[in-house]
C-alpha cells in the first residue's frame, strides 16, 4: 500500500504584496531617473566637443602628409584621394603626388564617395563640405560677402543645433567664461548665406 506524503500549499502574494511591492520599485524608478537622465544630458556636449576635436586632428594629418593641400570635404579623409573628381578646399584637383601622400583614413566614419553627414550629439550632422571661414567678421566661405582671400581658418559645419546646445557644448570647448560664445573661440555660432544658422569649429588655420 502506497503512502502520500502531506503536501505544502503554496500561497501567492496578497493584493498588498503587490501594491507595496511595485509602490517601492517606483519609488526606486523616481528616485535614480532623474540622475540616469542628467548624466545623459551631461554628456551630450562632450560627445560633440570630442567629434569634432577628433575631425580636427584628422584634418591636420591630412594637411601634413599632402602639404599644402587642404581638404574639401570629409570624404577626402576617409577614402583614398584621386585626380579626377576630388578636389582641395579650393577647388582645385589633387594631383597625383597628392594621391600617393595620402596616409589614411584619418577619421574614423564611414563615408561614401559621393558625401555624406557624420551624425554628433543632439541629433545634430556634421556637415561633409568643410568651410573657409573669416574668423574676424564671424563668416564661413558660403556666407554672402565673403572672401576667399580674407579666410584664416578651415572649419567643421555641425547643423541642427539650438542655442542652448550650442552653449553647452561651447562650455566644453570654450569655457564658461567666454566674453562673446558666438563669435569668439574655437567654436563660433554663424549665420549662413540661406540664413540658417551652424556651428562652425574653427580647425586648423588656413594660408594660401
Amino acid at each position: 500500500m502506497k503512502t502520500s506524503l502531506p503536501c505544502t500549499a503554496r500561497r501567492g502574494f496578497t493584493l498588498v504584496e503587490v501594491v507595496v511591492t511595485l509602490i517601492i520599485l517606483a519609488i526606486l524608478v523616481a528616485a535614480i531617473l532623474p540622475t540616469v537622465a542628467s548624466q545623459v544630458d551631461d554628456a551630450e556636449p562632450t560627445r560633440a566637443a570630442n567629434d569634432v576635436t577628433s575631425i580636427a586632428t584628422g584634418i591636420r594629418l591630412f594637411h601634413l602628409n599632402i602639404r599644402p593641400q587642404y581638404p574639401q570635404d570629409l570624404e577626402d579623409l576617409v577614402n583614398v584621394i584621386t585626380t579626377t573628381g576630388d578636389q582641395n578646399v579650393d577647388g582645385v584637383a589633387y594631383a597625383t603626388k597628392d594621391s600617393t601622400n595620402w596616409k589614411g583614413p584619418y577619421i574614423e566614419a564611414s563615408i561614401p564617395t559621393t558625401g555624406g553627414t557624420v551624425s554628433t550629439a543632439y541629433n545634430a550632422l556634421i556637415g561633409d563640405t568643410l568651410r573657409l571661414f573669416e574668423s574676424a567678421a564671424n563668416l564661413p566661405s558660403n556666407n554672402v560677402g565673403f572672401t576667399a582671400a580674407n579666410a584664416d581658418f578651415l572649419a567643421i559645419q555641425v547643423d541642427s543645433l539650438s542655442l542652448a546646445e550650442f552653449t553647452n557644448i561651447n562650455k566644453v570647448i570654450d569655457g564658461a567664461n567666454e566674453a562673446t560664445p558666438q563669435a569668439s573661440g574655437r567654436v563660433r555660432r554663424a549665420e549662413t548665406a540661406a540664413g540658417d544658422t551652424s556651428v562652425f569649429y574653427l580647425a586648423l588655420p588656413y594660408r594660401q
